[in-house]
């Protein structure tokens, strides 16, 4: 390889001689055969300094894996250096060739090993030559692309940080050879899409054992949202590149427990949502994802599809494990579902539902216009999380609904006309104390546990169940006279006062006072007028 800068004049007589002699040919031959060699030998020796051994060769191939991420970093970056130099020099006289085999040179003519690009040739031997040369800049990105897939599975394994340094500079090599030859790299872009697509189907299989692992295990009990975690979420809100992924820097277990009132809460838009820990490592895994499209993005669909199926994964082993009681099976083996359960569900889905958008934007950010119709994947995501949303409200509806179903049947029983000589205490019927008592409870958990807006929705859900149920269950006691109408009422006054006494709750839905006008105008039609 040409080391230094070379006068034309000095090649001149040579390139002449061994024409005339018909021995260019051979010689060119022979100078691509030692080219190879001398790649070769760089890449051994480089690999032998960085402590792994010979570049060639099944044992030495073990030898590259050995390295560690630095080593073979270093190792890589020094191997480029080399190749690159030789596959300038390869280029510049096979320049210089064709320029002194088809016509005259200034004898001043310097030529030099600069980066330049492969010149197209008229002359039979300049154009054998250039072909020649062209083969030996592709074999030397193959031999890049060799080195690379050595190390398939270790990069697999790589932070992404560590891969994206890789790529950046196989991928500049690349670039340099492709200005030099104008051509495409082929064979080295497709070696380093390959292990890009490793690495992302080893994270993704990783991430869906993690978060199967933690949803089997998960208390669902509030955890605390790290401010790394929280900047994440927030690059993601903004619009912003993520450039790292969480990697081996995410924690295994939660994090260390902290006092229920120092638990930091998720933000997202100015919204406040309360995070279990597999909500966590979902979304750890979802930004992940986003990363490596960053990162890669000719992975962009793979990407979206991998998205897509860690979103499912936690919205529908939520739903079993929530909504269909599968968490008293579980790993974590809870005693019951609780409305607690039930309010930290909602705020992990509401979480979802309030990053979609931006994840949304930030596949698309990366997606080709033609595959833009793989976000319908992505929408469709976000439908099922709002109807899971809702299901999870209406369950507190439901959990109330039930207890008046199981307590209404002892109205029946109550003589109200029976009461007069009893003691005034309100209520007289257990029913409306257990009504109010468990609506109350519902609500403070419900107060700690969702945003004010959704409190709100779900007990309006409630008062109107409420004042479906109520009529048919206020005509089953006895009260005929007008003392055990008013007795009645009374009841029915103090389950509303307790209605209206829970904060942002209007209990006009109850229809009490259609209720006590039923009774009082001896009327039992079963449903409010």
């Amino acid at each position: 390889p040409l080391k230094r800068t070379v006068a034309a004049a000095r090649l001149a007589p040579l390139v002449e001689g061994l024409k005339n002699a018909g021995r260019l040919r051979p010689t060119l031959e022979r100078y691509r055969r030692r080219f190879d060699e001398d790649a070769a030998s760089i890449v051994a020796a480089v690999v032998l300094e960085c402590g792994g051994g010979a570049a060639e060769g099944g044992g030495d191939a073990a030898a590259v894996a050995a390295l560690d991420a630095a080593g073979f970093q270093a190792c890589l970056d020094l191997c480029l250096e080399q190749l690159a130099e030789s596959v300038c020099c390869a280029v510049a006289l096979q320049n210089a060739l064709a320029d002194l085999l088809e016509g005259p040179v200034d004898p001043a003519h310097v030529v030099s090993n600069a980066p330049q690009r492969l010149r197209d040739a008229t002359d039979s031997d300049a154009t054998e030559a250039r072909e020649g040369c062209r083969q030996l800049c592709e074999g030397a990105l193959k031999r890049v692309g060799r080195l690379v897939g050595a190390r398939r599975d270790q990069n697999a394994r790589l932070a992404l940080g560590d891969l994206r340094r890789v790529w950046a500079s196989a991928l500049a090599f690349a670039e340099a050879v492709e200005r030099a030859t104008g051509e495409p790299a082929l064979a080295l872009r497709s070696a380093l899409v390959a292990q890009a697509r490793a690495f992302l189907e080893h994270r993704h299989r990783e991430a869906k054992a993690a978060l199967v692992a933690c949803l089997d295990s998960e208390k669902w009990g509030q955890v605390d949202v790290a401010p790394a975690r929280q900047a994440r979420v927030d690059a993601l809100a903004s619009g912003r590149a993520l450039l790292e992924d969480a990697g081996d820097k995410a924690d295994a277990a939660p994090p260390a427990p902290r006092s229920k009132k120092d638990l930091r809460p998720a933000a997202v838009n100015q919204r406040r949502f309360k995070c279990v820990w597999s909500a966590c490592v979902a979304l750890d895994r979802v930004l992940d994802a986003l990363a490596a499209a960053a990162a890669f993005p000719v992975l962009a669909t793979d990407v979206v599809a991998e998205v897509v199926d860690l979103l499912r994964l936690f919205d529908q082993r939520t739903k079993q494990l929530v909504l269909f009681a599968g968490a008293l099976h579980s790993s974590a083996r809870l005693r019951t579902i609780t409305a607690k359960h039930l309010g930290l569900a909602a705020q992990a889905l509401g979480l979802v539902l309030a990053l979609l958008p931006h994840i949304r934007a930030a596949l698309r950010a990366t997606l080709p216009p033609k595959h833009a119709s793989l976000l319908d994947e992505v929408d469709a995501v976000a439908r099922d999380y709002g109807d899971h949303h809702r299901k999870v409200l209406a369950k507190f509806s439901t959990i109330i609904g039930e207890t008046v179903d199981a307590a209404g049947g002892g109205l029946s029983g109550v003589d109200y006309d029976a009461a007069a000589t009893a003691a005034a205490t309100v209520p007289r019927a257990a029913f409306f104390g257990d009504v109010a008592k468990n609506l109350t409870a519902l609500h403070g958990v419900l107060a700690k546990q969702l945003p004010d807006d959704e409190v709100q929705d779900v007990c309006a859900d409630i008062v109107a169940l409420l004042g479906k149920k109520l009529p048919p269950l206020a005509a089953a006691p006895i009260a005929d006279t007008p003392e055990g109408r008013d007795r009645l009422e009374a009841d029915l006054r103090y389950l509303e006062a307790s209605v209206a006494a829970l904060p942002s709750v209007d209990a006009s839905g109850l229809r009490i006072d259609a209720i006590v006008a039923e009774r009082k105008a001896g009327v039992s039609k079963g449903e409010p007028p």
